[in-house]
């Protein structure tokens, strides 16, 4: 937004990203408090939200007092002139970028905007694809930690029943060694009892 700005001498500015039906104000240059609280439209509220619908560029060379503020630490006035531009990637609107300026644009401010739609749609998707990636990223981090504990919690009731096994088939012998020993004494009890 701030190269954008710079291009095109423009003296405020603002990006929106198109999230489902919503747009979100993603970056600001220079806005005022009031202008900054707001920082969601439907699509097809006011203009910015009409050139997402429409993916139109709308210029508008005498903005009515106090449409966009221009603000400093000591005062402000309305932006007069005013670009507010829809940015794309494969003809599907991303966001809408506007700008507004206390003068008017220079003739190639409107060309620039129009552009940089290609740029700034591939630069947003690019993004979005990447935060897509860090998603997935985190979240197969996430799973392979899952997998680890399970993986050790699953060591560790193996190693519970190899133990209970253990003393299965110690107890197993015992009790065979014992069945041997009381079977031997009642066949000893019986040879005694022939006698």
């Amino acid at each position: 937004l701030n190269l954008v700005v710079e291009v095109t001498k423009a003296d405020v500015g603002a990006l929106h990203l198109l999230e489902k039906d919503r747009l979100r104000r993603v970056a600001a240059f220079a806005l005022d408090g009031d202008t900054l609280a707001v920082e969601t439209f439907q699509k097809g509220q006011g203009l910015v939200g009409q050139a997402a619908v429409d993916g139109r560029m709308r210029v508008l060379r005498a903005a009515p007092a106090g449409y966009l503020k221009v603000t400093s630490g000591l005062g402000g006035a309305g932006a007069t002139h005013v670009i507010i531009a829809p940015f794309a990637l494969r003809e599907k609107v991303l966001g809408v970028v506007e700008l507004g300026a206390l003068h008017p644009f220079g003739p190639n401010a409107e060309a620039l905007v129009q552009g940089a739609s290609e740029p700034l749609g591939i630069a947003f998707s690019t993004l979005a694809q990447h935060q897509k990636l860090r998603v997935l990223l985190n979240q197969s981090a996430t799973q392979r930690e899952e997998l680890s504990v399970q993986r050790e919690e699953l060591m560790a009731t193996n190693e519970q029943l190899g133990e209970q096994t253990r003393a299965l088939e110690e107890q197993q012998l015992r009790l065979e060694q014992a069945n041997t020993e009381v079977e031997q004494a009642r066949v000893d009890l019986e040879v005694r009892a022939d006698k």
